[in-house]
C-alpha cells in the first residue's frame, strides 16, 4: 500500500503545507514520461514506508503547472522538503 499522497489541486497543496507544522513533508515533483522518475519510483516508495514519521507526496508537473512554477521547479525529478510551512531544502 502506497503511503505517498498525490497532490492534484491547490487546496490539497495548502492542506499538505498545514501538515508540515506537525511532520516533515517530502515532495517529489515528477513527470509521468520521465525515465529517471520511473527508475527512482521504487526508492521513493520504500522511503515512504521506512520513514513513517514523515509525509511523502508527489506533484505531477504537467498537471499542476502553476504550482510547479510557483515552487521554482525546472527539472524532474525535483525533491523539496518542508517544515512549518516553509521549504527547507531542494
Amino acid at each position: 500500500m502506497s503511503k505517498i499522497q498525490s497532490i492534484t489541486s491547490q487546496a490539497e497543496w495548502d492542506a499538505l503545507m498545514k501538515k508540515s507544522y506537525k511532520k516533515v513533508v517530502v515532495v517529489e515533483f515528477y513527470a509521468t514520461w520521465c525515465g529517471v522518475v520511473k527508475k527512482m519510483a521504487p526508492t521513493f516508495q520504500a522511503l515512504s514506508q521506512q520513514y513513517s514519521n514523515m509525509i511523502f507526496a508527489q506533484v505531477d508537473v504537467d498537471a499542476m503547472a502553476d504550482l510547479r512554477k510557483a515552487r521554482g521547479v525546472t527539472a524532474t525529478p525535483t525533491f523539496q522538503y518542508y517544515q512549518n510551512g516553509e521549504q527547507k531544502k531542494q
